[in-house]
C-alpha cells in the first residue's frame, strides 16, 4: 500500500468530510428526562407499561415544556417563573460577542461540559468526575443557607459560583464579573424549574383517569395554575427561609467546648 503524499492528505479528506454529510452544527436541544419517563413505582419492582409513558406521552411533555420554556438557545421565560429575561439571554445560547462586546452564552462556556445541555449533571466531561456534576432538574441542591426541603436563595447560588466547592470538581468562578456569575445563577434557577415542571407533568400522567384518554390537558389553569407556579413559588419564597445563625456567644470556654464536641464526634453516640 503506496502512502498518500502530505500535500493530497487535507484536500482528501475536505471532500471526504463534505461527501459525508458534515455542515453546521444543528441547534442544541433540551434533553427528555427518561429515566423518569419508565421509572418503576414504589409498589413494583420492574418496568411495566402502565409505568412507562408512550411515545405520544412524552410528545406531548416535549410539546408543552417548548411552549413553557423555549430552547437553549431561545429560552421563553413565563413572567409565573418569577425569572428575569435579560439574564437569561446572557446566560444562554452559543458563545458569541453582542453589538457593545459583551459576552454571551456564559452557560455554555463555562457549564456545560459537566452540567450538560439540559442540566441534567451529563455534560462530556461528567463520567470522569468524583462526585458527578449536580443534576439541576429535580431542584435539589445541598449547600445553602435554608432548610433541607427549601430552595437555595439567590445568593447561595451565587456564593457556590463565586467559591466553588472544595472537594468537587466545581471551580471557582471568581474571575467572571459579577453580572456574568449573576446571570449564570439565574440560568441555573431556569434549569430547575424547567426540570422540575417536566417531572411534574410526567407524573401527573400516573394520576390521569379514563375519560382523559392518556393525554394532559393544556389549559392556563392546569399548566400554569397547577403545575408551574406552585415550583416557581418555592424558589421565590426561598429569601424568607434562610435560616438565621445566632450570635456567638459571649465568655464561652472555647477549649472546654473543643473539648466536648471531640468527646460526642469520636463517642459511643457517634459509632452506633
Amino acid at each position: 500500500m503506496h502512502a498518500i503524499p502530505l500535500r493530497f492528505a487535507a484536500p482528501a479528506l475536505a471532500a471526504a468530510l463534505v461527501a459525508a454529510g458534515c455542515g453546521p452544527t444543528p441547534p442544541a436541544s433540551f434533553r427528555l428526562n427518561m429515566v423518569e419517563a419508565i421509572a418503576p413505582t414504589a409498589e413494583k419492582d420492574s418496568i411495566s407499561a402502565e409505568q412507562a409513558l408512550t411515545a405520544e406521552q412524552q410528545r406531548q411533555v416535549a410539546t408543552i415544556l417548548l411552549a413553557m420554556f423555549g430552547t437553549p438557545d431561545e429560552p421563553v421565560c413565563l413572567p409565573e417563573t418569577g425569572l428575569d429575561p435579560a439574564k437569561l439571554r446572557l446566560a444562554a445560547g452559543p458563545v458569541r460577542s453582542d453589538i457593545v462586546g459583551r459576552k454571551n452564552g456564559l452557560y455554555r462556556e463555562h457549564c456545560v461540559h459537566c452540567h450538560g445541555i439540559t442540566g441534567d449533571g451529563l455534560g462530556p466531561t461528567a463520567a470522569f468526575l468524583n462526585p458527578y456534576p449536580r443534576d439541576y432538574r429535580p431542584g435539589v441542591f445541598k449547600y445553602k443557607s435554608t432548610e433541607r426541603a427549601d430552595k437555595p436563595t439567590h445568593a447561595d447560588l451565587v456564593r457556590i459560583l463565586h467559591n466553588g466547592i472544595p472537594g468537587t470538581s466545581m471551580p471557582s468562578f471568581g474571575l467572571l464579573s459579577p453580572v456574568e456569575v449573576d446571570a449564570l445563577a439565574e440560568y441555573v434557577k431556569y434549569l430547575s424549574i424547567r426540570g422540575e415542571t417536566e417531572l411534574a407533568l410526567m407524573r401527573q400522567f400516573f394520576e390521569l383517569d379514563d375519560e382523559d384518554q392518556g393525554k394532559l390537558p393544556e389549559t392556563r389553569e392546569f399548566l400554569l395554575t397547577e403545575v408551574l407556579e406552585p415550583i416557581a413559588g418555592k424558589w421565590g419564597a426561598a429569601a424568607d427561609a434562610e435560616i438565621e445563625v445566632p450570635e456567638m456567644p459571649t465568655g464561652i470556654e472555647l477549649a472546654e467546648s473543643i473539648a466536648k464536641g471531640k468527646e460526642l464526634f469520636f463517642g459511643d453516640k457517634a459509632t452506633a
